[in-house]
């Protein structure tokens, strides 16, 4: 189905999946939180989204993969406002902080991220609930990945 006007939908969704609409004016990325009160799962994958300002706070799931318009100083907006945010996929992003991001994470996907240093990763002792976290493949011999697979049960690469 083609969607040019998220306005053209109803209110009362829970789940919004809008993996490559390219059509989707940027600007009705910003006002999310203002039309959908109820939703927790919201897919944005390989969108235009430029902005992270106007995400509903009660989201439990969301997927910003390959939304290249994100500059990494973006996610900063990701923060613990988002507080029931439990699943976050962040394949192929800009992402560069880790300390920002909710700590009521429990699955979080960094695959294919590129701008990450490894220091960054000592960031992820402070997320309590993460059950799964999915790393790029360069952290794989990383000492601070094999520090952290002592406490995280399941860390993938």
């Amino acid at each position: 189905t083609r969607i040019a006007r998220l306005t053209d939908l109803p209110r009362s969704l829970k789940e919004l999946n809008l993996i490559f609409c390219q059509e989707v004016p940027v600007e009705e990325f910003e006002m999310l939180d203002e039309r959908f009160f109820h939703l927790e799962v919201l897919i944005l994958r390989n969108t235009k989204i430029a902005k992270l300002i106007g995400l509903p706070k009660g989201l439990k799931f969301l997927d910003l993969s390959s939304c290249n318009r994100l500059a990494s100083g973006q996610f900063e907006a990701l923060n613990e406002s988002f507080s029931h945010l439990e699943m976050l996929i962040l394949i192929n992003s800009e992402i560069t902080k880790l300390g920002c991001l909710p700590k009521s994470l429990k699955s979080l996907d960094l695959s294919f991220c590129q701008n990450i240093i490894s220091q960054e990763l000592e960031q992820l002792r402070a997320f309590k609930k993460l059950q799964a976290i999915y790393l790029p493949y360069a952290f794989k011999d990383d000492p601070i990945v094999q520090s952290l697979k002592l406490i995280k049960s399941k860390i993938f690469i």
